[in-house]
């Protein structure tokens, strides 16, 4: 082997070696390695032309980087030049010009730098490959912005360096965003959305992300210090959803937040953490923004709890129907009932405002409706044949049933299988319910009013509920939230006539109208006195147990 051999056989490792940490091209620019290896083939200056079609290619309209030029470089010899398409229809052309005094290139020589463009090429393909798998797996294909792996990533890396409590996390996602989608479309409401993240991902630093989970769920990594800004625009910003008229939409979410402490060993309980403040928020509290701390992480614990007895309980039959009387405002007599649920467990009686969240994060509140449905229509039942005066019977109905698509015919099911009338049942729905899936509920609706079957939307005048509700869905039943009863907060005239159009427009659509949540005389006489005819409340009944509910029947 010649000395100019070994010292070709060395500088191609040397190389090798450092090309496999490139990330681009351009990386080698000036680099020892190339150096080295431009000297050991005799090549004096090595650029590169990239052409991004062949078009500029024939004007030479192009970007040359120049990799390597020695002062030896002899200038006035014919350059060796290779023409290499790439897979994208750019055209990379490689200029490469010898030495001072070395003459014509030889065989071996050519073949060498042929190797050594191609080894460029290899590298340049491995390196742009990686960065797909890279954008493939820590980056959302629709919004292409960081996704929750990236967010993993991240706390990992920080709490590697020990920043980890210098930085703030928050999980949140849209309020009543159903109703955009339904009033502007699923694409418009998209573009919302990609607005709103992306606003706020331009007031952020260096280091700081937006990353998506799904759907309209995500996650915000953040400078402690910037912890008013992300709430300030988490609690409400306005965003142009037509950009021809500058019109804009004020948008609003519901967030759990999470400050990191120096006890914190475990990155993902980040992720945890921040999850179970954000799941409280949307289901529990009545504030749309939870810190969490340690009496939450008690809280999660009970919660855990309570999901673990679930089955047990529901087959021991643990949880109890209560039935609670609607009545006519000017008679108080009975117009209709409320099937409501109590737990009994270890010697306490659970209130839904406990449990309910907590079977509402999973499909188990699907398993407490049927169960509640199945025990109102064997009591139903046994009050027919006793030959009581039967009122209907509402059901509350969980939004997590609107995946099924059977939802209809297995409620009916139920219903028939106990010879129930249909019009002694109905099922009530929240205004939650209505903004998570408002094509389903309506086809649901429909189905349900088709077989007899009357439906309500419970807690009317919370939120965003709004006219469009009456003209979507064919209600049979709107009952009143308790917020619009007189209170201070409000003057009475004003309260007045809101609530009057809302009864005069759905006594016109042949829509009955309840107030609840009625404690007092004056609230009574308040709904009177809007065209209200219908009531509900601890002013006319307290919730009681079937055995004791029936004695009101006549």
């Amino acid at each position: 082997m010649t000395n100019g051999e070994m010292n070709y056989g060395i500088a191609l490792e040397e190389f090798l070696n450092a090309a496999t940490k490139l990330q681009n091209i351009a990386d080698l620019q000036g680099s020892p390695a190339l150096r080295n290896l431009c000297n050991a083939m005799e090549v004096g200056t090595y650029e590169v032309v990239v052409y991004n079609n062949a078009q500029d290619e024939a004007k030479d309209v192009g970007n040359t980087l120049r990799l390597f030029s020695s002062p030896q470089t002899d200038f006035s010899a014919d350059p060796l030049v290779i023409r290499k398409p790439t897979g994208s229809g750019k055209v990379m052309v490689c200029r490469i010009i010898p030495l001072k005094g070395h003459g014509e290139w030889s065989t071996e020589t050519q073949a060498r730098i042929r190797m050594f463009l191609d080894l460029l090429r290899t590298f340049d393909t491995r390196n742009r490959q990686d960065k797909l798998i890279e954008r493939l797996t820590y980056y959302d294909r629709v919004m292409d912005i960081p996704n929750l792996s990236f967010f993993l990533r991240q706390l990992g890396i920080l709490a590697g360096q020990n920043r980890l409590t210098s930085f703030g996390a928050c999980f949140f996602d849209f309020v009543h965003f159903g109703i955009v989608n339904a009033q502007l479309g699923r694409e418009r409401g998209d573009e919302i959305m990609m607005e709103f993240v992306k606003t706020l991902q331009g007031k952020l630093g260096p280091g700081e992300y937006i990353c998506r989970i799904g759907g309209d769920n995500f996650a915000a990594l953040f400078r402690k210090e910037h912890l008013p800004m992300v709430q300030s625009f988490l609690k409400g910003t306005p965003i142009v959803y037509d950009k021809s008229t500058g019109e804009k939409m004020l948008v609003e979410t519901r967030a759990g937040y999470y400050m990191p402490d120096g006890e914190l060993k475990v990155p993902q309980s980040v992720m945890e953490r921040i999850s179970v403040a954000h799941s409280i928020a949307k289901n529990e509290a009545k504030k749309r923004v939870i810190f969490y701390d340690e009496e939450l992480g008690e809280r999660r614990v009970f919660r855990r709890q309570l999901e673990a007895a679930f089955p047990a309980a529901l087959q021991n039959k643990e949880f109890v129907v209560y039935y609670q009387l609607k009545v006519h405002l000017d008679s108080r007599k009975p117009a209709g009932a409320e099937a409501l649920c109590r737990w009994f467990r270890d010697g306490e009686i659970l209130l839904p405002e406990v449990f309910l969240s907590v079977l509402e994060s999973g499909k188990n509140i699907c398993k407490l409706d049927f169960y509640v449905l199945e025990q109102v229509c064997r009591d139903i039942r046994k009050w027919l044949d006793e030959g009581r005066s039967v009122v209907p019977v509402a059901v509350n109905l969980s939004g997590r049933h609107l995946g099924n698509l059977d939802l209809s015919d297995h409620l009916i099911e139920v219903i028939d299988r106990y010879q129930v009338p249909h019009e002694l049942i109905e099922f009530e729905v929240t205004e939650g319910i209505r903004d998570r899936n408002a094509p389903a509920l309506a086809q649901l609706i429909k189905e349900l009013r088709e077989a007899g079957i009357g439906v309500a939307a419970d807690h009317f005048g919370v939120g965003y509920s709004s006219v469009t509700l009456f003209c979507a869905t064919p209600w049979s039943e709107l009952k009143l939230d308790p917020s619009m009863l007189p209170d201070s907060s409000v003057p009475d005239h004003v309260r007045k006539t809101v609530a009057g159009h809302v009864i005069g427009l759905s006594r016109d659509l042949g829509i009955r109208v309840v107030g609840e949540g009625i404690e007092t005389e004056e609230q009574a006489e308040f709904l009177q006195s809007c065209g209200c005819t219908m009531g509900q409340g601890y002013l006319f009944d307290v919730p009681s147990p079937a055995e004791e509910f029936e004695q009101k029947l006549c």
